[in-house]
């Protein structure tokens, strides 16, 4: 396979009760389960970013975000997602659950060009650790507090090789 490489990134940002931010749907009425009102911004820096012209990550070629369930009612990787799926004409792929990552994991090293995937944070290392085995480059866990991080895998030969870089989308994130 030539040209594979998959980004993970954490859903955009949510609700912060200690500081009395809001998750608020597309509508901007408040909802738990939601982004908030400057996820909503991320989730729509991210669609300019991926979309022809944008960054320099390029076009993905498949859209992967973890549903909301009903033991995980979170809709926050779906959001983060869709205005670039709706943006580029394409679905955004539902199939896999928080606690299959693995699978994910499977199903997205079998797919050729750029994969983007939003998931919570405390499944992107299990995907990462999933496709690297136990490569002692495999990421430490996504900090807890972190929003504006790329994981990019791409496939070298039979093996992965991992780089993380800020993604410089809004005021205030890391640049380093």
């Amino acid at each position: 396979m030539t040209g594979q490489r998959i980004v993970l990134l954490r859903h955009a940002e949510k609700a912060q009760p200690d500081d009395h931010i809001q998750g608020v749907d597309a509508r901007g009425r408040p909802d738990e389960n939601e982004l908030s009102v400057r996820g909503w911004q991320r989730a729509g820096a991210l669609a300019h970013f991926f979309a022809p012209g944008g960054g320099d990550l390029g076009v993905p070629d498949a859209l992967f975000a973890g549903p909301p369930t009903a033991a995980h009612p979170s809709r926050r990787s779906v959001s983060t997602l869709e205005p670039l799926a709706q943006r580029l004409g394409r679905p955004l792929e539902l199939s896999f659950q928080r606690g299959q990552e693995a699978e994910l994991a499977d199903a997205l090293a079998r797919r050729d060009g750029l994969v983007l995937v939003a998931w919570d944070h405390r499944g992107l290392n299990r995907i990462a650790q999933a496709l690297m085995g136990d490569s002692p480059a495999t990421p430490q866990p996504w900090p807890q507090d972190c929003f504006d991080r790329f994981w990019i895998f791409t496939r070298e030969g039979t093996r992965w090789q991992f780089v993380q870089r800020p993604q410089r989308l809004l005021a205030g994130d890391a640049y380093k």
